[in-house]
């Protein structure tokens, strides 16, 4: 089980950190312009962006795993809402997996643990 979970972090991560990557490398423009199509302040986009790529990295690494999973499920749970479930399933079906990926990430580890390599 240990090494399924391995494997399914480091996907994860690798995901977000590309993602996030993207947006920041953009200079914030695609994610600040997404939120603010959707009527929210242009503040949150980099937020969005650098929890993505910093909780992708902590991923990836295995640091704090359980809170980086759980900024990214709050991430995912809002671009559901407020993006891919107006469009319908098939536009859904990514963000549904990373979502649930990432809820099986914050049950499976310790808490108490800072550092999770494996």
């Amino acid at each position: 089980m240990r090494l399924g979970m391995l494997l399914i972090r480091l996907m994860v991560g690798i995901i977000f950190t590309a993602h996030g990557a993207q947006k920041v490398l953009s200079g914030f423009k695609m994610p600040i312009d997404m939120v603010t199509d959707i009527g929210f302040p242009a503040f949150l986009g980099i937020i969005l962006a650098l929890g993505e790529l910093l909780g992708g990295i902590a991923l990836i690494i295995g640091f704090l795993s359980n809170y980086a999973a759980l900024g990214l499920v709050l991430i995912m749970l809002g671009a559901l809402i407020f993006v891919h479930f107006p469009q319908g399933y098939f536009e859904s079906e990514f963000p549904l997996i990373l979502l649930v990926a990432n809820i099986a990430i914050m049950i499976s580890y310790n808490w108490k643990k800072i550092f999770e390599p494996y």
